[in-house]
């Protein structure tokens, strides 16, 4: 059985204050709970403090900041240097609904592969015959959407079904029941993924969705699969 991950979050703006964090935490924890340990059979929680020295030993951390130093970005999660997950939230001038959604999707991928490393073998969709290795980003490719709990704005995910090579009737493929196959990827989404040892990207930031590189992308000493991709897709995204 695969242990709970528990995270400490708080925030370092002025325009999220305690109490605030403390409802987001609690529907975080409740999403994880009732939403996502029954479909991947993994599972976190979220407690907000005032400060990161109040957040218990063992729990590992979450941050909302005004600039979480990533132009682009709205949150992110790296590891730290003991290769434990941690968070950044942008503040987002206080949008509680925004800090919640985005909290949520980098808490969901934080459960999903603690490490950032998984990759997952499988058929190439746009090249039968052919194989790639797609990283674990369980909210990107439905990243746009998001649905009400409690009140609060909470990110879709991907099943696992997701990543299977043949589509299924009826099944259902993301959370929210919007993904209509595996593999395939909403408008303001994406997926990243290694083909013949080179780094691709499938985004539908535009008009349609279309395949990008290969790309000369390079790790940093003890840097994650899902750091560094994270890392060139804010990039990106200024760009496009």
């Amino acid at each position: 059985m695969t242990p709970t991950i528990h995270f400490g979050v708080v925030s370092q703006s002025n325009d999220v204050k305690l109490p605030d964090l403390a409802q987001i935490a609690a529907v975080l924890t409740k999403q994880q709970v009732q939403h996502f340990h029954p479909l991947w059979g993994r599972m976190g929680t979220m407690n907000a403090f005032d400060t990161m020295a109040h957040n218990p030993t063992g729990n590992l951390q979450a941050f909302v900041k005004d600039d979480i130093g990533q132009p682009g970005a709205l949150g992110y999660h790296d590891t730290d240097e003991f290769g434990r997950p941690r968070i950044f939230a942008a503040a987002q001038g206080g949008d509680l609904n925004a800090v919640c959604k985005t909290l949520g999707h980098e808490l969901c991928e934080s459960v999903a592969d603690p490490s950032g490393n998984r990759l997952v073998t499988m058929q190439d969709p746009d090249h039968p015959g052919e194989t790639i290795q797609m990283l674990l980003e369980v909210c990107d490719p439905s990243e746009a959407a998001n649905y009400k709990l409690d009140g609060f704005d909470c990110t879709d995910f991907y099943l696992q079904e997701w990543l299977d090579d043949v589509a299924v009737l009826h099944r259902r493929y993301s959370y929210m029941n919007i993904i209509p196959a595996p593999k395939i990827i909403l408008p303001g989404g994406y997926c990243s993924f290694i083909k013949n040892g080179q780094w691709y990207q499938k985004t539908y930031w535009g008009a349609a969705p279309v395949i990008e590189g290969p790309f000369d992308w390079q790790r940093k000493p003890g840097e994650s699969w899902r750091a560094m991709v994270d890392r060139h897709t804010r990039k990106r995204k200024v760009a496009a």
